[in-house]
């Protein structure tokens, strides 16, 4: 079990994920932090990950801010796919049935998250 955790201040988004028919109720927190400034001029972001049994935080880091919270969103979206792989498929959030909501490896590609029908109209 890890102590460490983000401070509150820092949590700019929070999503809580349930387990379908869980008795006791059984919640999954996923947390991203505020990208900050590093030393060496690249970005951080705190991706925390706080199961029943143990909190999981992990900095991811981009070349600028928005890349950090990227890559933040993208590990916690593969820890909640393995997750939810576990529980065959019984993690939930807002009621929703569509898995997730995270993008993951392999599938975070636009044509993915929007699904088959998105064309890219590029210039």
């Amino acid at each position: 079990m890890s102590d460490q955790r983000l401070p509150a201040s820092d949590i700019v988004a929070q999503r809580e994920y349930f387990v379908k028919d869980a008795t006791p109720p059984m919640v999954i927190t996923a947390r991203i932090g505020m990208p900050r400034k590093r030393a060496d001029g690249r970005y951080e972001c705190g991706a925390e990950l706080q199961e029943p049994a143990m909190t999981t935080l992990r900095y991811m880091n981009g070349v600028d801010a928005f890349e950090a919270i990227q890559l933040a969103l993208v590990v916690l979206g593969v820890d909640l796919k393995h997750i939810n792989e576990q529980l065959d498929g019984a993690l939930c959030w807002q009621q929703s049935n569509q898995g997730v909501g995270l993008p993951s490896y392999p599938d975070f590609s636009l044509s993915e998250m929007l699904g088959a029908s998105f064309k890219f109209q590029g210039t």
